[in-house]
C-alpha cells in the first residue's frame, strides 16, 4: 500500500521541483533587470551572497538559490535555500 502512495505522489513532487526550479529562475531574472542589468553590481553582489548566505562557491544550485532568495525577499518571505 506504502509504494502506491509514493507512485501517485512521485508527479506531485516533481511537479514542485518544477515550480521551485521556475520560481528561481524567476527570481535570477527579476534581480538581473532590477538592477539594470549592470555587470559590475551584479558580480558584487554575487560575492555577497556567495560569502555571507551560502559560505560557499557559488555553482548552479548556488545561483538557483540566489533566485530563490530574491523571489522570497521580494514576497516578504524567509528563505529556505534548496
Amino acid at each position: 500500500m506504502v509504494w502506491l502512495v509514493h507512485i501517485l505522489l512521485a508527479p506531485v513532487d516533481g511537479m514542485l521541483y518544477l515550480l521551485d526550479l521556475l520560481r528561481a529562475l524567476v527570481g535570477v531574472l527579476g534581480f538581473a533587470l532590477a538592477c539594470g542589468l549592470s555587470p559590475s553590481y551584479l558580480a558584487r553582489r554575487r560575492g555577497w551572497f556567495a560569502r555571507k548566505m551560502l559560505g560557499r562557491a557559488l555553482g548552479v544550485r548556488g545561483i538557483l538559490a540566489f533566485g530563490l532568495w530574491y523571489a522570497d525577499l521580494r514576497r516578504g518571505r524567509r528563505f529556505t535555500g534548496l
